[in-house]
Formats: C-alpha cells, structure tokens, sequence
C-alpha cells in the first residue's frame, strides 16, 4: 500500500508551524506597543486603510499560489517560465489594483488618508515576491521559506521597536506593517 505522506511531507509541516508560531510570538509582544505609541485616533485610522485595501487583494492575489505550486510539481522542466509567469501576472494586477485604489481614493476619500493608503499599496509590492516561495513549496524545502521568513520577520520587529521607542508617527508604522511582513 503507497503511503499518502512521506517524512519530508511531516518535516515540512514542523517548519510551517515554527514560523506560525514566531509569527504569533512576536505580535504579542510589539503590537500592544504600536498600539499604545500610536494613540486611539491613529489606530483607527490605520486599521479602515488596511481594511479598505484588503478589499482588493483577492485581485492580486489571484489564487495563484496552489495552482502555481501544483503546475511546479507536475512539470518541473518548465519552473522559469511558470515562475516568470506567475510573478508578472502577479505584479501587472498589483499595478492594476493600485491604479483602482488611487483613482477611487482620489475622488472619494480625504487627502489626510491619501498618503497612508500609499504606503499600504506600497507594503503590498513586497507580497508580489511570494512567487518564489512557491518553488521553495514545490520542491518540499520549506525551511529555506522559514529561514528567509523568520529573518525579515526579526527586522521587521527592530524597526518596529525602533518607532515605538521614538514615537514615530502612523506612516512609519504603516510602511512596517506585520499584516504584510508575516507577523
């Protein structure tokens, strides 16, 4: 009888958990800071922004990462051009849902908020990148996923623990937000 897992399958969903698990960690320990540094006003501010953006990243996002990973698994001659595929369908509907927001923000929501919603946009470029990450899935080396993870997680937490010190302002945290940096 074939087996449905095999260990390497079992291996990498110790990885998953670890990096879900830091994730977890380190949000419970900076989000309360950002929080009490940045006021009642300016955290509401923030988190309508982050709301209304949300609504547009089904478009960005397109469902591509099990397709993606799925196509690198049956055809791995074909990785580069998968790969190349999925990161510029990946950043032309990135550019096609920034164009969206800025033209409905532009006419329709105040100019104070104009700023924060472009460096929520902005944040989201850094998500076009996952793509690579999908060959990391196919090929079942996860860790080098979590490596990667973990490492930009800890320098996200220093630059927020950096604003929170200097009491930087809402934009500041924006541009290092943990929604997008895997907090």
């Amino acid at each position: 009888m074939r087996q449905l897992f095999s260990k390497q399958d079992f291996l990498n969903t110790k990885w998953f958990i670890a990096e879900k698990l830091t994730s977890l960690l380190v949000a419970i320990i900076i989000i309360p800071k950002i929080f009490t540094s940045l006021g009642i006003l300016n955290i509401g501010k923030l988190k309508f922004a982050e709301t209304f953006i949300s609504f547009f990243t089904p478009l960005m996002f397109l469902g591509l990462s099990a397709i993606c990973i799925r196509e690198l698994i049956f055809y791995p001659k074909r990785t580069k051009s998968i790969l190349a595929t999925a990161f510029y369908l990946r950043t032309s509907r990135w550019l096609l849902t920034l164009v969206i927001i800025f033209t409905y923000t532009y006419f329709f929501i105040d100019n104070d908020l104009f700023v924060l919603y472009l460096l929520i946009c902005f944040s989201y470029l850094v998500r076009v990148f996952d793509v690579f990450e999908y060959f990391f899935h196919a090929i079942k080396q996860t860790k080098y996923v979590f490596i990667s993870k973990t490492l930009s997680l800890l320098i996200v937490l220093l630059l927020q623990y950096y604003g929170v010190i200097n009491n930087f302002g809402i934009e500041y945290f924006k541009c290092f937000d943990g929604d997008e940096c895997y907090v």
